[in-house]
């Protein structure tokens, strides 16, 4: 009899999204931190443009293109993957397929360098999701000693149906 809730982050939440997106949840509360909604643009740019030559045969050649995310070490992607991506655009399927009983809220830090916060701000206001921006943050919100528990926190009230502003 619990209430199944989730709490995704970054590339996690872009997966939660599809999930709930496809109505395969069957939890009815999802906190979304730093959450990738815009994660085929990031790594396609314009999904529906042409891959780049170079990229297409080098994808063609060995299975996968290394694509540097963020860090020092690149990440391998699979035509597969690029192909999913296509067809998982977030901005997309919850124009068909937004959850109709699930509350959504989401926190980002207003400098992430990964996670545009205006295409956040974007979805969150296109589906009318609350959203909370952290100043002074990145991707993590973990700059600040009290940032990770004021994030715990938003969730926390988020769960138990009361909201805190910053």
């Amino acid at each position: 009899h619990a209430e199944v809730c989730y709490f995704a982050s970054s590339f996690g939440a872009y997966i939660l999204g599809i999930y709930l997106a496809r109505h395969l949840n069957s939890g009815r509360k999802a906190f979304m931190r730093c959450a990738a909604v815009c994660f085929p643009q990031i790594i396609l740019g314009n999904a529906d443009a042409e891959q780049d030559s170079d990229k297409r045969a080098e994808l063609m050649e060995k299975g996968y293109v290394e694509i540097k995310i963020g860090g020092d070490n690149p990440v391998r992607f699979t035509l597969g993957f690029f192909e999913d991506l296509k067809n998982n655009d977030l901005f997309k399927i919850f124009d068909d397929n937004a959850p109709q009983n699930v509350k959504m809220q989401f926190v980002h830090g207003e400098k992430d360098p990964l996670v545009p916060v205006e295409a956040v701000q974007e979805f969150a206001a296109k589906h009318e999701y609350p959203i909370t921006v952290v100043p002074n943050e990145g991707h993590s919100i973990s700059d600040y000693k009290e940032s990770p528990a004021f994030v715990a926190e938003l969730a926390y009230d988020f769960y138990n149906n009361t909201r805190k502003e910053l």
